[in-house]
């Protein structure tokens, strides 16, 4: 059919025969805006997508830099926790060096006030525990003694 909306033509090659009926009869006027909402809405949607994906990215950026700023607080807690051991042992260390210099040297209260439990107090199983330790230590061979 060349003229789809004429009914007086039905036969014919569609653009050499002249149609007097070229649009549908039955449209009305608010018809002919159906294509032009459907081009805005094509647009909103593609804004709409385009803010979605962005938020998303901008949604992954700031878990990365969260993540990042944790991994930072966490080295620095370590760090923190490394140095206040360091510590300690540096203070344990030197309490022990004031016992046995307080020991050495017969002044027993005070290598008591530090923390020292004199041999002598200790039950007999305690001081053999403490004498095997010792020869234990004794046996082992310190790298001196390898060459």
């Amino acid at each position: 059919d060349p003229c789809k909306w004429d009914p007086e033509i039905s036969t014919g090659i569609p653009g050499q025969v002249e149609c007097s009926i070229t649009e549908d009869p039955n449209k009305s006027a608010d018809e002919g805006t159906v294509v032009e909402l459907e081009a805005e809405s094509s647009n909103v949607m593609l804004y709409a997508m385009g803010g979605i994906i962005t938020f998303m990215l901008a949604a992954i950026l700031v878990a990365m830099l969260a993540r990042q700023a944790s991994r930072k607080k966490m080295m620095r807690e370590r760090a923190l926790e490394r140095k206040a051991e360091e510590q300690f042992m540096d203070e344990e260390e030197r309490r022990e060096q004031w016992i046995n210099y307080y020991v050495s040297n017969g002044e027993f209260d005070k290598a008591r006030e530090l923390g020292w439990v004199d041999p002598a107090s200790l039950p007999a199983w305690k001081q053999h525990e403490i004498q095997q330790e010792q020869a234990l230590q004794a046996s082992i061979p310190t790298m001196l003694d390898l060459d």
